[in-house]
């Protein structure tokens, strides 16, 4: 006898054998039982029944045949014996998804098969195990001499019970590992090995030939944070969820399609390439209620899902979800950390800047006041006179130097004035139209009527100048330099975001924008560009960005920068529409035209020899008679002792500083004119 198909349930014949059904429910129910006992022992009943001495539930894997469990009267197989799937009767069996019948393979059309070649079976009585709608394996009984008579339609029947409850066993006993499974990577530690864990699960738990777990980006954008497709790891990647099961999940919550799903979603390419059928998915819910992500499992044959199964999902859907809400709160942590690292040392290196500045000052006054007395001794036409004017111009341009590492550490003096960034920036295209490299156009898109800052005009047109020359640079071959104003209302979190916050406030902001579709920068590049003295030009000074930046701080401002490698810059500057503080105007003073000659007795106190000898020199060629002191204590000695018609005193000489000595000195006298004089632009600081 050979296969006997599928029996009809409705037709199936009477067990004669009233007490093996009997011994097959006392040994399901017995809670004493483990299950791989029950399954052993329901064997053993088999063989008896069918007079046949081996039997084993077997599974496919692969190319092989895996034995799980088996009895034998002579240990003829034992359990985890492993065969080669094309030399068995269960291969039959498997292909077909029927019962297969042999009493005398010897004497049948299975005498040339392996299975009685190269196994030495006679008789083989088989049948297939479903587990979660796909066929796993079988449960086989075999002999090794062959039946003198035929299997009786009992014994199909019986045969047919026992693999029904051991279907269901096994499903039960295979969900039980499933939960223990997905436990296990639920309890796993923090990190991607979280995710990795439960993609691992997934795809065991539903034979799930694709399974990935995705995090929600900006617009209709997610990125594949942990990607598996058949049993290998791939690289995450973003990609567009339009037209997608994801864009489903995004949209809808839950998404299972047990097969079609290349029809429902014709416009996913992929589903196609790959050639999947069946899908389940479940959106990842953070903490304030929003799908962050989503979980999902495809497979190239259909897809169907148990309660259990869809326990499971759900289980290991809200462990991604915490895990990515733990993530995303680590990446904003560690932002925000860098950010104030980020400020302390931009605050650091502008202290620095402000010393050197300071310093680099007082060099350059007594450098330039020797130079006014040194032309001032000369005779006409002397040949001396053409150097000490290039010396000039070089301490000049040593001077200008200095200025931008004030404007860096926001010491330059601010002359507040209401700006029109618009009108400001239109002045720049005539301004700089042949500075900038050949090739390059510069474009305006400026807003009419924009609304007024309080800002200090000279500093906002240096911002322009600086921005729109560093994009020139990068326009190194010719491009497109564009000026551009607008409003913007900016929230904590736009704030949040920007490149240099700078403690910037929400509320409406009118902003600058210089775009180019120059060289771009690199991540490195756009971490360094607002360092004092960072430069990617070889004869750069570094200290432009920098400067734009210190301005953009003393304005209360905020900047964002946008840029990538060989697809341009964008740099914009954001001010605040209506600001408080950011320093006082300063009065200007009317020019007026000091006498040639003075007189009188002034004190002067000053530290720096060399500031000092050159004020020195400049106030005795002015016809004033100079008592010079080089601290506090010295110069309010002298100031007791001498007539004195006017004091010329330093604020930040070291010890007593120049506050507390024009004190004390006005204890002294009142009435005598006392001068404070200061390299810095806010010496109380």
């Amino acid at each position: 006898m050979d296969r006997v198909g599928r029996l009809d349930g409705n037709r199936r014949p009477l067990l004669k054998s009233a007490g093996v059904l009997l011994a097959m429910h006392e040994i399901s129910t017995d809670p004493t039982f483990e299950f791989p006992d029950q399954v052993r022992e329901i064997l053993t009943l088999g063989c008896r029944q069918f007079g046949l001495p081996v039997a084993a539930v077997t599974y496919r894997d692969g190319d092989e045949l895996r034995v799980l469990y088996a009895v034998a009267a002579n240990d003829e197989l034992t359990e985890g014996t492993v065969f080669e799937l094309c030399n068995t009767f269960c291969q039959e069996v498997l292909k077909v998804s029927e019962v297969l019948a042999i009493t005398h393979a010897e004497e049948s059309e299975w005498r040339t098969h392996p299975g009685f070649t190269g196994m030495g079976i006679q008789a083989y009585l088989g049948a297939p195990i479903q587990l979660h709608g796909r066929i796993w394996g079988t449960t086989c009984f075999v002999g090794f001499e062959g039946r003198t008579t035929d299997f009786a339609q009992e014994d199909f029947a019986l045969l047919e019970l026992i693999a029904q409850r051991l279907q269901l066993g096994l499903e039960h006993d295979s969900v039980r590992d499933k939960f223990k499974s997905v436990l296990r990577a639920s309890a796993g530690p923090d990190g991607n090995g979280v995710l990795v864990s439960a993609i691992e699960s997934l795809s065991d738990v539903l034979g799930a030939d694709v399974a990935f777990v995705a995090e929600c980006l900006e617009g209709n954008k997610a990125r594949a944070l942990v990607f598996r497709a058949d049993g290998e790891w791939r690289e995450s990647f973003e990609y567009e969820t339009t037209g997608t099961p994801c864009g489903a999940i995004r949209a809808d919550g839950h998404l299972h399609h047990p097969s079609g799903i290349q029809k429902l979603y014709p416009s996913d390419e992929a589903l196609a390439a790959e050639g999947l059928e069946g899908l389940v998915g479940a959106p990842l819910i953070g903490m304030e209620g929003r799908v962050i992500g989503h979980l999902m499992a495809l497979r190239r044959s259909p897809m169907k899902l148990t309660v259990h199964d869809r326990w499971l999902i759900d289980l290991l859907a809200a462990r991604a979800a915490s895990e990515l809400e733990r993530q995303r709160a680590e990446k904003e942590q560690r932002r925000l950390e860098q950010q104030v690292l980020h400020a302390e040392k931009l605050k650091s290196l502008g202290l620095l800047a402000g010393g050197i500045a300071h310093d680099f000052n007082n060099l350059l006054m007594g450098i330039l006041g020797n130079l006014d007395l040194a032309e001032g001794e000369l005779l006409p036409g002397s040949s001396v006179q053409g150097r000490l004017a290039r010396v000039r111009r070089a301490a000049l341009r040593a001077e200008g130097l200095t200025k931008q590492m004030l404007l860096y550490a926001g010491q330059a003096p601010l002359r507040v004035e209401s700006v029109n960034l618009s009108e400001l920036a239109d002045e720049i295209p005539d301004l700089l139209g042949a500075a900038v490299s050949k090739g390059a156009v510069i474009e305006t898109d400026l807003i009419s009527g924009l609304p007024s800052v309080k800002a200090d005009a000279s500093q906002m047109r240096q911002i322009v100048m600086n921005l729109v020359m560093n994009a020139a640079d990068a326009c190194r071959g010719g491009g497109r330099i564009r000026l551009r104003t607008g409003l913007a209302d900016l929230s904590e979190e736009d704030i949040a975001e920007l490149t240099q916050p700078n403690g910037a406030r929400p509320g409406y902001f009118v902003f600058l924008e210089v775009q180019d579709d120059g060289v771009g920068m690199d991540e490195q590049t756009a971490r360094s560009m607002f360092d004092p003295f960072f430069t990617t030009k070889a004869l750069g000074q570094g200290l432009g960005l920098s400067a734009v930046m210190g301005i953009v701080q003393r304005h209360e401002g905020a900047l964002s920068v946008t840029s990538r490698k060989g697809e341009g810059t964008s740099i914009r500057v954001y001010l605040p529409l209506t600001r408080s503080g950011g320093g006082s105007p300063e009065r200007r003073l009317e020019n007026r035209k000091s006498p040639r000659v003075l007189a009188g007795t002034v004190l002067l106190v000053e530290d720096e020899e060399t500031v000092r000898d050159a004020l020195d020199g400049i106030l005795k060629r002015s016809g004033m008679d100079v008592l010079a002191a080089g601290d506090g204590n010295q110069g309010l000695q002298l100031f007791q002792k001498e007539q004195v018609d006017v004091v010329l005193l330093d604020y930040t000489i070291p010890g007593m500083d120049g506050g507390s000595v024009a004190l004390k000195m006005k204890e002294i006298s009142p009435e005598r004119p006392i001068v404070l004089m200061s390299g810095f632009n806010n010496p109380a600081d």
